[in-house]
């Protein structure tokens, strides 16, 4: 009887191996097909499996893994434990042969470690996580098996309240996909007494793009709001079309050196469609777009897929946005004659904390209301 019960425990154990195997090729060859047919940028299946393979090391520091241009060496405790052939050149370019690579190498550190041994079901999660966030700073693996680790996390920050002389000022931490009904809700509330908007992105690295895109619309009837341009050039273009709930109101956009991504996106289309002024400093200079990649076993990916640009076609990553009114070491004591000089540069600068930015938006807007 007992060897009976240990002959159906070993087969059950075999069973669960050979179905998490099939789990983890399958999960493998899904981001090694996703990161090469996607990616924004340069990379090929060989760089990610050996960033990928480098991540054993993150288990065990013992295991070093070593690219030797035709060879994946493995070393443990500072001695050669295993040296394993790379796909030949008429496979190097066939996600699948990777993948075995990936398996043969991820079997013999098995083997040398024990303690990645113990570590048998984090393996392929560590791995990708390591390769996925090498190609660049937005790109994630998000993996379920870990579901507090890392997720898809975006606060709620928004706040909204009404100043005096009938501006809203409307504070936005992290664009979500509430963030334009959020507005809206604001818009209705205030809408008897409203006059001006002041839109305070300053520390804003930016969110969902869907939701600063939605947000724009709100304030355009028709026009361009972003462009974007993914690796093979292919162009998106968001527009608005007859999606206005408010018009005629004068709006001020306050940036600083931490805003960023779709919270630049949203201040390039309230500029450049002459729906808002901007004020500020240079912004962080973050325009590429992340898509979410649904994996095998509920896992996912962020991975940097796109470029964007402003309406006009002006490159956002690397660059930024540049406002009308540079804020830039603007102390307490400004008055609105010293900030609306001509400027050539505008540094970035972190302002978030700096009250007067909002003082400054607020003379501005009424000076323009009394104008009227």
């Amino acid at each position: 009887m007992r060897r009976v019960v240990f002959f159906v425990l070993s087969l059950c154990l075999w069973c669960a191996a050979g179905e998490a195997r099939a789990d983890n090729r399958a999960l493998l060859t899904e981001v090694l097909t996703s990161v090469h047919d996607s990616f924004l940028g340069k990379t090929d299946y060989d760089s990610f499996s050996i960033s990928a393979l480098k991540g054993l090391s993150l288990l065990d520091p013992k295991l070093i893994v070593a690219d030797d241009k035709s060879r994946v060496t493995l070393y443990y405790n500072s001695k050669v434990f295993r040296s394993i052939q790379k796909p030949s050149y008429q496979k190097q370019f066939e996600a699948e042969a990777w993948v075995r690579l990936i398996l043969k190498a991820t079997d013999a550190a098995k083997e040398a470690s024990p303690l990645i041994k113990s570590k048998d079901f984090e393996l392929t999660d560590v791995m990708l996580k390591q390769a996925v966030s090498s190609l660049d700073a937005h790109s994630r693996y998000l993996s379920a098996l870990f579901p507090d680790d890392e997720k898809l996390r975006f606060s709620r920050d928004f706040a909204a309240r009404m100043l005096d002389d009938g501006i809203l000022y409307v504070k936005i931490k992290t664009f979500t996909r509430i963030t334009p009904q959020n507005v809206k809700n604001a818009l209705m509330q205030y809408q008897a007494e409203l006059q001006a908007i002041i839109f305070d992105l300053r520390g804003c690295r930016g969110g969902a793009l869907s939701a600063a895109l939605d947000t724009v619309r709100l304030f355009m009837n028709y026009g361009v709001i972003a462009v974007t341009q993914n690796r093979q050039g292919e162009k998106s273009v968001f527009m608005a079309e007859d999606s206005r709930v408010i018009a005629g109101v004068p709006m001020v956009v306050l940036v600083d050196a931490e805003t960023a991504s779709s919270a630049e996106v949203f201040a390039a289309a309230m500029q450049e469609n002459a729906l808002a002024t901007v004020w500020g400093t240079q912004t962080f200079g973050k325009g590429t777009a992340q898509n979410v990649v649904s994996l095998p076993d509920d896992n996912k990916m962020l991975l940097t897929n796109a470029y964007i640009f402003s309406p006009s076609g002006k490159k956002i990553n690397g660059v930024g946005l540049f406002p009308d009114i540079c804020l830039y070491r603007a102390k307490d004591s400004a008055t609105l004659d010293v900030v609306m000089q001509e400027f050539s540069v505008c540094p970035r600068e972190v302002r978030g904390d700096r009250r007067i930015d909002i003082d400054l938006a607020v003379a501005f807007l009424l000076t323009n209301l009394k104008a009227k």
